[in-house]
Parts: structure tokens; sequence; C-alpha cells
């Protein structure tokens, strides 16, 4: 509950709402204040110092100012007293509700909420003004004050008279209305939307406060979008109980897409989101290579000089490639990443007709961390759709480079060593991964960052490789952290990702600390197929131990111990639970644009040359089906495996 309140002393207690009933309604020795507009959630309406603020707006109807030092604001046990501040005769003052005072006398110390709250204001004397109490609201919908009553505009008025409106009669019913609807979110250019909003508790006057000019409602919204109507579209009504009350406020958002073949491009400093994912529109104006091109990036109506490339060989026979993005002037702000970046990958789902197996790894192996509550060097992930020259090229998932720049910002010494293990020669053993010895203990590996030039690498090397397994494991402090391989093993033994066992690895090692530390990348081979696409069976028993030296020692003298750690986190992220269900998440947030994009590249997927591998095709519907069975499959054979 948040309400405007005074102080009675010079030292008092406020007068809470609870207790207001009794209270003279008006004392005309300090004049008449009324609160007529207010905005319990901002994200354009800014103050002087640029930021955006809730607000409620303060108007004296009487013929003389009115002072409004002792006045103060309360919530709670917190008050705010109101200093150096006069509304004149007539006129309409604004306090923004921003919980920062600092910014001046009109700035209080609390904040609104939009979903419920109230507002009382009470006089120096003690004497209740009035009290508000308003239902949710929707973000930049102002609440207002008529001679009629109360309604809700995407028009706010802060500081200037309202508009005097039409209002039709409330139905006078007690009660919460809550707006429910069933409608289809996601649609194309050219598809009509017809949405009819219901009072779920009470009965209600329910009107339409924003929606496209074209639309019309008569109790049911119907609108038919246009061939240059793709974005996001909040839909929003008022449902009015009392005309004494602020009615209660529902958006219901819906998604447009661009449909290429109505001949209208979008444009993309306004078209920033599809179906919920944010969009990349990408403009090189030749073709891309695996070498860096200047392009242009626009994100979320910002745009970005940078240069692009084609990541990873394997990628660059792809129809649709990965990217690097690199941004060597401005860095790069992604909307929810707390920290710029100056380089991002954009990772093709050619190769994963489920479009979700390489976020899961990433997503799970973070996962394992929080729920043993240990630090990880892991590789954020996100969804997101990319334009290429103006025209829809697909789904991607975004995730982090690996770099110093990435070791910066998981709280590590950026000036350290990074190692990418890039052949299955990284196996932690004097041994080659094709017999005999190796001619140097860092092959399979390329110094990405740092000074040591693999002095470091081969120091682990040669300690992996000369130990037997009990003494590995002894003295392995101050060379690995074992927990964290333990964790790397499970990873890639449950997931059954053969290929990222050793090779397709990062290592990073501050040679103040000289711990090793394993970073993941690169799992294309995982949850049921390998890296190219052929199908990987889920009774796969394959422990690695020639792979990576380091499982082996695990295994060989600390079994109990991965056990219990694996036993552990099948309480969590590793249980068939959690697995299911974090992967059904990403499908309802992906599956129309999945399925957009199985469209466009279904058929160059089933021609690419992993082609002469498989006959065994699944559409987007089938693979989804396919992977949930394989999850269940790999669990029933682990557990019975293991005896788990």
């Amino acid at each position: 509950m948040i309400w405007l309140a005074l102080s009675c002393t010079a030292d008092p207690a406020p007068t809470p709402v609870s207790d207001s009933e009794g209270v003279e309604e008006i004392s005309g020795d300090y004049g008449d204040l009324v609160i007529t507009e207010l905005m319990a959630s901002s994200e354009s309406w800014t103050h002087a110092g640029d930021k955006a603020s809730d607000w409620v707006e303060l108007h004296n109807p009487g013929d003389d100012p009115v002072l409004l030092d002792d006045w103060s604001v309360h919530s709670g046990d917190e008050l705010h007293v109101l200093e150096d501040l006069v509304v004149a005769a007539g006129d309409h003052l604004v306090l923004w509700a921003d919980g920062d005072p600092s910014l001046g006398p009109d700035h209080l110390a609390l904040e609104l909420a939009v979903e419920g709250g109230s507002l009382a204001l009470i006089n120096p004397d003690g004497s209740l003004v009035e009290e508000l109490e308003w239902p949710r609201q929707v973000t930049d919908v102002a609440a207002v004050r008529s001679a009629a009553g109360w309604y809700l505009s995407t028009e706010a008025t802060p500081g200037e008279p309202n508009p005097e409106v039409d209002l039709p009669e409330p139905t006078g019913v007690s009660g919460e209305c809550w707006l429910e609807a069933e409608y289809e979110a996601n649609l194309l250019e050219g598809d009509t939307v017809s949405l009819t909003p219901i009072c779920s508790e009470t009965t209600a006057a329910i009107e339409l406060v924003a929606a496209p000019d074209e639309a019309d409602y008569d109790g049911t919204l119907s609108w038919t979008t246009g061939a240059a109507d793709g974005g996001v579209y909040d839909l929003v009504f008022s449902a009015n109980v009392s005309s004494e009350r602020i009615p209660e406020g529902t958006a219901f958002r819906i998604w447009v897409a661009d449909d290429p073949d109505l001949g209208v491009g979008v444009d993309p400093l306004t078209y920033t989101e599809e179906w919920g994912l944010p969009v990349f529109h990408l403009d090189v104006g030749t073709a891309i290579t695996q070498s860096y091109q200047d392009a242009t990036l626009t994100y979320m109506g910002a745009l970005w000089e940078h240069q692009v490339k084609i990541r990873g060989a394997t990628s660059a026979s792809f129809a649709k490639p990965s990217y690097t993005l690199e941004f060597p002037d401005e860095e790069f702000q992604l909307e929810g990443w707390e920290k710029s970046r100056n380089h991002l990958v954009l990772l093709s789902t050619f190769d994963d007709n489920a479009y979700v197996r390489q976020k899961f790894i990433y997503d799970t192996w973070l996962a394992m961390a929080e729920h043993q509550g240990v630090h990880r060097l892991t590789p954020r992930t996100f969804f997101a759709v990319v334009y290429l020259e103006g025209e829809y090229h697909g789904l991607y998932v975004g995730l982090d480079k690996v770099d110093d720049e990435f070791v910066d910002h998981a709280g590590l010494d950026r000036d350290g060593n990074l190692y990418k293990a890039i052949s299955h020669d990284a196996n932690f053993s004097r041994v080659s991964a094709y017999g005999g010895n190796k001619s140097d203990l860092a092959a399979g590996y390329e110094q990405k960052e740092g000074p040591s030039a693999f002095d470091d690498l081969r120091q682990l090397v040669a300690f992996t490789g000369d130990s037997d397994a009990d003494t590995m494991m002894a003295e392995a402090e101050g060379w690995i952290d074992v927990e964290e391989f333990m964790d790397w093993f499970l990873l890639v033994y449950v997931s059954v990702s053969e290929d990222s066992a050793g090779k397709n690895s990062y290592l990073y090692n501050d040679p103040a600390d000289w711990t090793f530390r394993y970073v993941p990348w690169d799992f294309n081979h995982s949850w049921g197929q390998n890296w190219y696409t052929a199908r990987v069976s889920a009774q796969n028993e394959n422990a690695y131990t020639s792979t990576n030296r380091v499982f082996w020692a695990i295994q060989q003298s600390r079994p109990d111990d991965l056990l219990e750690r694996w036993v552990q986190l099948r309480e969590g992220p590793l249980s068939l639970e959690a697995q299911l269900s974090t992967v059904e998440s990403y499908w309802e947030l992906v599956d129309p644009s999945a399925e957009r994009d199985w469209i466009k590249w279904e058929s160059a997927h089933k021609s690419h040359w992993w082609g002469a591998y498989r006959s065994d095709w699944t559409s987007y519907e089938e693979e989804k089906d396919y992977l949930r069975q394989w999850l269940t499959d790999r669990e029933d054979h682990l557990v019975g495996l293991h005896g788990l």
C-alpha cells in the first residue's frame, strides 16, 4: 500500500489510512487540493533528470495558492516531508514517484505499484483530504479524473487540465474485475485478430483504451492487419465498476510478424521484436565472409556500427551460418544484460531442428552452478531473430563470445591465459588422440588471450599426463578445480556430448591464482544427435576416459564422490523433470519463430551434405517429440545402469 500523508506536529506519528475514519474531510486553513491524475507505471514519461518515473498530479481548484510545507508522503513506516512546493490557484503540480527525493522537492521517496495500491492526501493538521485506491494498471496509461468520473487514457496530461469525456454508466456492482480474453497472440501481416475481453469476477463497463486506428470494437475487438503492420501492439482495455473508483487496466499483447509475400519490408528502427523475440537487423551490403567486414546493426531502435564475420568453418558451409559481431568503437548494450560488450555471437540453429540443444547445454551448466552455489564460467544465452539486408533470415541463439571481456564480466582477471581446445589432442595426456607421444604437450589448443604462451598449459598436461589417478586427485589443488571437472563430466555424460569432453572447450588460468577453469563451448553434438545431425542412442555408455585423462582419474580414484555429486544434481537441473520443463519453456517461447525458420530452411537442411548419412528426417514438431523421448530414454538407461 502506498499513500500520501502529512505530519501533524514537529515530530509526528502519521495518520495511517486504516485509521482515517472520522477525520475531518478538509480543513479550509490549508486550501483545497484534489488528486486528478496518476500513472502507476511509466516507461515513457520522464522528468528533468531524463529518468522514466511514476507520477501523481495534484490540482488546486481554489482561489488561493496552497503551500505544501509540512505536508508529507508516507508509505508503511516511512515518512517523506514535502517542502518548498506551492500549488498556485487553479494550477496543477506533478509529484514524481521515483523513489529518489535527492532530485528535488517534487520527487517522492516512493514508487507506485502497477499491480494496485492506494494514495491518501492529508493536510498539516491531520485532516484527510482524499483517499484513492487503484487496481491493476498498464504501463504508460494514466488514470484520469473528470467530472464524469475516473477513466484510463494513453493521452496523459501531467501538469495540465484534464479533458472532459463521456463515460458509460458503471455497473454499480461491488468486487474486483480481472479482464481476460482468449486470442491468438502471434500473427502474420494480413491476419485478423479477434478479441473479446470479459470480466471474470463481476460485471463492469469495459472500454477500449488503446488499439490501432483500423481496429473496430463493439464488445469484440476486430483488426485485420496490413502489409506494413509488423510489430508489437498492446490492446488496452479498462474495466469500470464504479465512477468513483479508478478502473482496472489490462493490456493484451500481440505480435505481428512481417510477411515478405506482401511486398512491404520492415523498418529496422521500429521493428524491434518478432513474436516476443528481439530482432537483430544486419546490413552489410555484400556477402558475409569468414573475415570481419564493416556492417550496421539495428537493435531495439538503435544503430550500431560494427564488424561481422561468419563464425566457424563448419558453420561457413551452412545456408544459415553463425556470426560473430565485433564492436570496435562503441560497446554494444544488450537489453537485460548489465554490462556492455565488444563482441557477441549469433549462433545458427541450422543444424538443430529442435532449435534448443545448444542453449539447453549452456543453461544447464549455469543451473548446475546455481544449484550448488558455486561460481562457474558460463556463456549467457538468449533467443533472437535475425534479418539480413532487410529480409527474414531465421531464428538464432545469441551468446557471449569467450574472450578476455567475458572473463572480466565473470569477475576474474582479464589478463589471464585463455586456451581453446580445437582437436581431440586436448585430452590432458602425453599421448595424442590417435596414439603416439605428443611432440608438444599444448597440442590440441590455441591460445586466445594472455601472456604465457602455453607454458602453464604444458605444465598442467605434464602433471595430468604423468600422474596416476590417486596422485592426480590428491595433488589436483593448485592445478584444477576437481569438482568443476566432475560437473563437466556429468554435463557431457548425461547429454552424450561426445565432441565436447575435451575438444570444444576453453581453459582459463590466472597465473597469479594458478587454477585452470573450464568454459563450455560448441555443443552441436548433444542431446541425441551428433555434430552432423545423425541420431545418437540414449543407451550410449561412453565414459570419456580416453578422451579426457582427468575424467579417467576421477572415475578411478573418486567414483563415490562423483556419484554423490550426480545424485545431488539429480535433485535439481539433471533431473528428468527439470530437463523436460526447461525444453518445454523454450518451445513455448520460440514455437512460432521455430516453425517459421523451419519453413524457410527445411529444404536446405535436408539437402546439406549430411543428407548422405540420414534418411530419418523429422519435422520441427517430430524433432520436439524425438528430444522429449530421448531425454526420457536416457534417464531410464542411466537409472538402470547405475542403480540411481
